[in-house]
């Protein structure tokens, strides 16, 4: 039995020098070659240079979106009057957009302005009398703190007439116009 043991270990010891001898001339070979390898060369192609003109634009297919960009609203409701502006158009900042309906504003505003005319007019006869001595000192008091109100009241009606002129916040390209005359905004 140690025969057959000694005998299949020579066997076993041959086949393997035998393969890795093998496998050593492959490589050596393989190696000699890869150390002859050159590349190719490199192919080259050449064309006539000749004047062209291309087209100024050029059409394509994207999306843009604004530096600055805002949805300009009415704060105040009211009907829509005037219109002054059109989609795409260029526009400054501070140029008017759209105008409301003011109507009732302006008759408001023409009683608060007669309402200060006719306080102002009180004021400057009780200042007249004050100096003679014919009214007293409450009652002028009570005339200017009644001018100022009238005063107040025509900057406020002013104020909010103001506020249904609708402006450019800044200068700019505007985009799709979703207003039309007569329609009311809230």
């Amino acid at each position: 039995m140690a025969k057959r043991m000694g005998l299949m270990l020579l066997v076993v010891g041959l086949f393997v020098v035998g393969i890795g001898t093998y496998k050593f001339l492959q490589i050596r070979a393989a190696m000699a070659q890869g150390a002859s390898f050159s590349q190719p060369p490199t192919t080259v192609t050449s064309l006539v240079a000749q004047e062209e003109e291309w087209p100024a634009t050029l059409a394509a297919i994207g999306s843009v979106e604004a530096v600055n960009g805002v949805l300009v609203s009415a704060d105040l409701a009211g009907v829509v009057r005037e219109i002054s502006f059109q989609s795409g158009k260029r526009v400054a900042k501070g140029q008017v957009l759209v105008r409301l309906e003011t109507s009732t504003e302006r008759a408001q505003l023409a009683q608060a302005q007669a309402s200060a005319d006719l306080a102002k007019l009180n004021l400057d006869r009780a200042e007249q009398l004050i100096e003679r001595g014919v009214i007293a000192q409450s009652e002028l008091d009570r005339l200017r703190a009644e001018a100022r109100q009238s005063e107040a009241s025509v900057a406020a009606v002013q104020a909010i007439t103001e506020r249904k002129t609708i402006t450019a916040p800044f200068s700019g390209v505007l985009g799709i116009r979703q207003v039309d005359l007569g329609q009311r905004l809230n």
